[in-house]
This record gives C-alpha cells, structure tokens and sequence, in this order.
C-alpha cells in the first residue's frame, strides 16, 4: 500500500514539474546570451574536445584546430541567442572532419497536448503515388 501511494506521488510530482520545465527551456532558446558567456561556451567545447577525443588531430593539425577556435571566438562580438551560437560553432566541430564529433542544434520541446496535436496533423495528411 505505502509503495503504491508513493509511487503515484512520485508521478503526479513528476508530471507537475514537466510543463515548467518545457516552458523554462523554450524561453532560454531566445534569451540572448552575453559575450563573454559565449567565449567561454568557446573555450569549454574546446578544452572537452581535446580531453575526451580519443585521435582528435588524425584529420586536422593542432595549430590548425586551436586557430579555428581561436578565429571563431575573435567572431564572436555581440551577444546571440542559442541558435545563432550553434551557427557559429559547429563549422568549428565539424572540421574536426570525424564523423562522430558533432554539435547538437537547440530544439524547441513540445508539450504533451501539442505533440499530440502535431501527430494528429500528420496522421489526416494522405499522400498518392
């Protein structure tokens, strides 16, 4: 009986916290970020990259890497949203030239109703071949 009540505790606790959340996130994605935030966003993906990239400098030298990422924080003069940041970093990752290494793009979340209302959407359209 207890396990029974704190587990649909633990639910509607859970379930309660998922809108905030989706809410907080989607405004972060437009909020301008400061520059020398994004600087050091800069500095953080490099110094991660050289830690955890197991052959990093089999395709691109290492004065080569350091300069691109040095070239893209000099672009960096004026605050931007996630999305114009992401823009700007990923030619830098992807010249990495490794398949694996990459910069994720920053994505909207949907909540539950509207998710749902999108699949609905897609469901009515037919196609004809």
């Amino acid at each position: 009986m207890n396990k029974t009540v704190s587990l649909f505790l633990t639910t509607v606790l859970l379930m309660g916290c998922s809108s905030a959340s989706i809410k907080k996130h989607n405004i972060h994605l437009n909020q301008l970020i400061a520059v020398n935030d994004l600087k050091a966003d800069v500095d953080y993906t490099h110094n991660k990259i050289k830690q955890l990239h197991p052959d990093l400098y089999r395709y691109i030298s290492k004065n080569e890497l350091d300069l691109k990422f040095d070239s893209l924080k000099a672009t960096i003069r004026k605050p931007m949203n996630s999305a114009a940041f992401y823009k700007k970093v990923s030619p830098t990752v992807a010249a990495i030239r490794q398949g694996h290494t990459y910069a994720f793009a920053p994505t909207k979340i949907l909540d539950k109703k509207r998710n749902q209302s999108s699949y609905q959407k897609r469901d009515r359209t037919t196609f004809s071949i």
